[in-house]
């Protein structure tokens, strides 16, 4: 997967004062309705180094293989993503997994409009796939093991395949998973 990585973020953003940059995005290249999505801005957050730099590699030539940060409850490993993605311009949908979770949480399902009508509505891991957002996923053990079974395909990259509507969705080339 091709990224469109086109901003050079300064290594001081990350709290090293050392010449050197990481790739992200422009801001101004986020759809307006996207940025909000943008985790906001800790000053104060401290980068581990080695973590950085595994985490910059990924971001920057992981050709759109999953990131799994493992750790203790309570370590960090969410902030650390959202405080990466908050410097490079990155919008994040995140979700916590639980021991009900199942395919259509992620993928979406029909709902009942105003009018009462059904419509297919798009979840979480579909609006990653949709519009080029990194997909966190919290506690990801807590999640029933079929079901990265169900998605194993998607967390490969693969196209999205919709059967409700017939829609084939191609993740968007800022599509990330964490």
């Amino acid at each position: 997967m091709t990224q469109v990585l086109n901003e050079f973020v300064s290594l001081e953003s990350f709290g090293f004062m050392q010449d050197g940059s990481l790739l992200g995005y422009r801001l101004e290249d986020i759809e307006p309705e996207l940025r909000c999505l943008i985790p906001r801005l800790d000053p104060s957050y401290v980068f581990e180094k080695d973590a950085l730099s595994i985490m910059s590699a990924w971001f920057e030539i992981g050709s759109g293989e999953p990131l799994f940060i493992s750790g203790p409850h309570g370590s960090g490993k969410t902030s650390f993503v959202n405080q990466y993605c908050a410097r490079v311009n990155a919008p994040v949908i995140s979700i916590t997994a639980r021991a009900r979770l199942d395919r259509t949480d992620l993928i979406g399902g029909y709902v009942i409009d105003k009018d009462k009508s059904m419509r297919f509505a798009d979840g979480p891991l579909t609006r990653a796939w949709r519009h080029g957002c990194v997909f966190l996923v919290n506690e990801m053990s807590a999640a029933p093991p079929d079901l990265w079974l169900s998605v194993n395909e998607l967390l490969e990259g693969s196209p999205l395949y919709i059967p409700e509507t017939g829609e084939v969705i191609h993740p968007h080339p800022r599509t990330a998973l964490s």
